[in-house]
C-alpha cells in the first residue's frame, strides 16, 4: 500500500501508523567529517540445498545438487508444496535449488560490483575533499606569510621615512615580501597543474 502511494508507514511516537511520502528535498545534510569509508570483501553467501517439511509424512526432506558444499534454506512448513505427487514435490524441490542457487550467486555478485564501485567512488570523494581542505590551509598560511611581509616591508618604509636614513629594514621587507610571493605563485602554478590532471584522471 505504501508504494503504490508513493511512500512509506512508520509508528510515530503516538503508536499511530503514519504515511510519510518520498520527496526530492533533503532533510539532513551529512559533512564530509561525518562520513567514513569501509571496505568489502569477495565472501559470496551459497546455496546448494533446501530443506522442507512434508506435512503429511511429518518429515523433512533434504534435497541438493552436487557438490553439495554451501548452505542449506530451510523453506520449513511452505504450504504450496503439500500438494501433487511426491515425484511432483520432488520435482519442484530440485528446481527450486537449481533456481535459487544460480539467483542468489548472481545477485550476490551484481551487489558486491555495485558496492565495491560505490565504495571506490566514496574513497576517492574523501581523497579529492582531503586534498582540497589540504590545499585551503596552505594557501591560508601563505596568505597570512605574504601579509607579514608586507607588514614588515611597510614598517621598515615608515622607519626609513622617519629616520631619513634606511637601516637595512627595507632590504629586509622586500627579502620577505619577494619570498612570499614566490611560494604564493609557485603553490597557485601546483593548484593549476592539480586540477589538470584530475580533469584528465576524470575524463
Amino acid at each position: 500500500m505504501g508504494q503504490v502511494l508513493g511512500g512509506f508507514f512508520i509508528i510515530n511516537r503516538e503508536g499511530k501508523l503514519e504515511l510519510r511520502k518520498y520527496g526530492s528535498e533533503p532533510v539532513l545534510d551529512i559533512a564530509q567529517k561525518h562520513r567514513f569509508s569501509s571496505s568489502f570483501s569477495d565472501f559470496i553467501t551459497r546455496y546448494t540445498a533446501v530443506s522442507s517439511t512434508n506435512m503429511r509424512t511429518e518429515t523433512a526432506e533434504y534435497y541438493s545438487v552436487d557438490p553439495d558444499d554451501g548452505l542449506t534454506m530451510n523453506l520449513g512448513v511452505n504450504p504450496l508444496l503439500q500438494f501433487g505427487l511426491d515425484e511432483t514435490r520432488a520435482r519442484l524441490c530440485t528446481n527450486m535449488v537449481n533456481i535459487i542457487c544460480a539467483l542468489i550467486t548472481s545477485v550476490a555478485s551484481i551487489i558486491y560490483a555495485v558496492c565495491a564501485e560505490q565504495g571506490n567512488r566514496l574513497l576517492k570523494a574523501q581523497k579529492r575533499s582531503e586534498a582540497h581542505a589540504k590545499m585551503r590551509a596552505e594557501e591560508a598560511r601563505l596568505q597570512l606569510e605574504m601579509i607579514a611581509a608586507n607588514n614588515e616591508l611597510t614598517v621598515g618604509v615608515a622607519l626609513a621615512l622617519k629616520h631619513g636614513h634606511t637601516n637595512g629594514e627595507v632590504d629586509s621587507g622586500l627579502k620577505s615580501a619577494e619570498s612570499a610571493r614566490d611560494k604564493y605563485t609557485k603553490f597557485l602554478e601546483e593548484v593549476a597543474l592539480a586540477a589538470i590532471n584530475e580533469k584528465e584522471d576524470a575524463e
